[in-house]
């Protein structure tokens, strides 16, 4: 399901910004920056999404711009913006189910590797991870 809803960007005196949805509650999140503050954001309303419709809670309203201004929760100099989830594509990006693969590499590389008591798995799951750019 796809969900839009209003965030209030906070720009704290370290640069960082703090972001809120008033609408969802559950706190706020962080970013270093504001191309981070959007990531974070959007993550934030995923998951938070997620959890709404695991636990059939009922789906909160959606707040306008000119009703956050007039708000409590809106300070002068703070930035409204509207996020975007989608909570299909967001399970399958949190989704840690296994999916076995089939790995060929040199002999030679294996026998060191099998001495030193590597793990294929996590070694291949960290270097995807590198490769993605993706934070663990």
């Amino acid at each position: 399901m796809k969900y839009v809803y209003p965030a209030i960007f906070r720009k704290e005196e370290d640069d960082t910004f703090f972001i809120s949805f008033p609408d969802i509650g559950y706190g706020g999140t962080c970013g270093n920056d504001m191309a981070d503050a959007i990531a974070m954001a959007e993550d934030f309303l995923g998951n938070a999404m997620v959890k709404i419709e695991d636990e059939k809670l009922e789906i909160p309203n959606v707040s306008t711009q000119q009703e956050l201004l007039n708000s409590t929760e809106y300070e002068k100099g703070d930035i409204i913006t509207f996020i975007q989830t989608d909570t299909v594509l967001h399970r399958k990006l949190m989704s840690t189910t296994l999916i076995k693969k089939t790995l060929v590499i040199p002999s030679n590389l294996n026998e060191k590797a099998v001495k030193l008591g590597i793990n294929f798995s996590q070694l291949m799951q960290k270097a995807l991870k590198e490769e993605l750019q993706m934070i663990d």
